[in-house]
């Protein structure tokens, strides 16, 4: 369990970096007075693949029998 956690934490890291480069770089590209350029990107998107990474790895996690019970269940509701 403890290493669900571990990367939760990193999801949530990795998710709340790339808002705060999102954010950065709509500012400076928006900003008329800047002389600096926006990046092309390269750190937003390694920031999200970081994200992709830890969530794919959290979800390596779940027992296939969970995953399995999950889906039945939700088809039964739907």
């Amino acid at each position: 369990m403890g290493l669900r956690y571990l990367l939760r934490n990193d999801i949530l890291t990795a998710c709340d970096d790339a808002r705060a480069e999102l954010k950065y770089q709509l500012t400076k590209q928006t900003d008329a007075d800047s002389a600096e350029t926006v990046d092309d990107g390269q750190e937003l998107l390694d920031l999200l693949l970081i994200a992709q990474s830890a969530c794919s790895k959290w979800f390596d996690l779940i027992d296939e029998k969970n995953v399995k019970e999950a889906l039945f269940i939700v088809s039964k509701e739907g």
